[in-house]
């Protein structure tokens, strides 16, 4: 008897870029890249797929036509996956920017500071994230942390702050 797969994981994370990768002009938006993983143990089917709930049908045709081809798609979830943006190379291959290894580089560096902090107390939850501006769609640089305080088991505080950088100010 062979244990059959059934397996859905889900990962969100926050694009920037999003309207560049289109050719319009769109806020950040939170992606969700889902992997199906099928099958069996000794041969899984794994089906990977890029979702996001919040934008109009029209947004969203647009960008299943781009990402028809499996190998695009592959392309644009592990983009996703490891830098937190699309990958817009013209070339059809894989292109990493310098924004894109920075925006990533200061994306790490602030969640071991959160896992650091974190370490600290267990009833303290931090959360820092670093979001890259978009030329296309006039974003600039953001920092955002998130905030769980335990006080007791029926009281907890969430909160977020949100602080931008405009590019001239950063430089």
């Amino acid at each position: 008897m062979t244990p059959q797969l059934n397996i859905k994981a889900t990962y969100e994370k926050v694009v920037t870029n999003m309207g560049e990768y289109l050719g319009t002009s769109l806020p950040s938006l939170n992606v969700q890249l889902i992997t199906n993983i099928t099958g069996t143990m000794n041969k899984p089917d794994l089906k990977f797929n890029i979702d996001i709930p919040e934008i109009s049908s029209q947004i969203r045709e647009t960008l299943n036509t781009k990402i028809s081809n499996e190998d695009e798609k592959v392309i644009q979830f592990g983009s996703i996956l490891a830098l937190g943006s699309f990958n817009v190379s013209n070339s059809g291959g894989f292109d990493v920017k310098a924004n894109s290894l920075q925006s990533s580089g200061y994306g790490i560096l602030l969640k071991q500071l959160s896992s650091i902090l974190n370490t600290i107390s267990k009833n303290v939850k931090i959360d820092l994230d670093y979001l890259a501006g978009d030329q296309t769609s006039n974003t600039s640089d953001r920092a955002s942390s998130r905030m769980n305080v335990n006080i007791s088991p029926r009281l907890k505080i969430i909160g977020n702050i949100r602080d931008s950088y405009p590019k001239n100010r950063c430089k």
